[in-house]
């Protein structure tokens, strides 16, 4: 998948994993975990890194705060939750499986992701560049862009572009007292 080879080409060592518990649904009960532990053992190996997976447990306690919500169901139960540090060949350092929530504790060693390079190198000998390549775009984007004047419409500035428009408003003249922000003129 691309988004781990952009992870991989940039050189990750641990990657940190966070699993809803959805063992807990109607139709997962049997598949999920074992899809979850495939997958994290899969991007330790191929990511040559250390993963951190984490899952929460659902208890009976999830449902006594949702049930005002969404009534009582049967399409979910209380279930548990696995959890595991795994290292760059896939094999786990710690791991657990239970309904109560716990801590999973490893010591790692960050030589062992140079061991498994020799194995595999995804973003190395094995990445082929000659055949294939991934182009990640880096730009930063916001959830939300503001456009047109809102004077003009009558409606007060906000947001970021608010104090953008303040923090450039207070730069003064003297070039020792602040210094010029991006975008700005002299």
């Amino acid at each position: 998948n691309l988004a781990r080879q952009a992870l991989i080409a940039q050189g990750v060592q641990i990657h940190a994993g966070s699993w809803p518990g959805l063992s807990t649904l109607t139709g997962f009960d049997r598949a999920f975990h074992l899809q979850v532990e495939a997958m994290s053992r899969n991007h330790a190996i191929t990511g040559q890194c250390f993963v951190v997976a984490a899952m929460n447990p659902v208890t009976q306690d999830v449902f006594d705060v949702l049930e005002p919500y969404i009534g009582q169901t049967d399409l979910m139960r209380p279930g548990p939750a696995w959890s595991a540090i795994i290292n760059p060949m896939g094999i786990s350092l710690a791991e657990e499986k239970g309904d109560k929530e716990t801590i999973v504790c490893a010591e790692i060693n960050m030589r062992d992701i140079i061991v498994t390079k020799h194995f595999v190198d995804s973003a190395g000998h094995f990445s082929r560049p000659e055949v294939l390549s991934l182009v990640v775009n880096q730009t930063a984007y916001t959830s939300a862009r503001f456009v047109g004047d809102q004077a003009a419409a009558g409606m007060p500035p906000s947001g970021v572009e608010s104090q953008r428009r303040e923090e450039a408003s207070s730069v003064t003249e003297t070039p020792s007292a602040t210094p010029a922000l991006e975008g700005t003129s002299e």
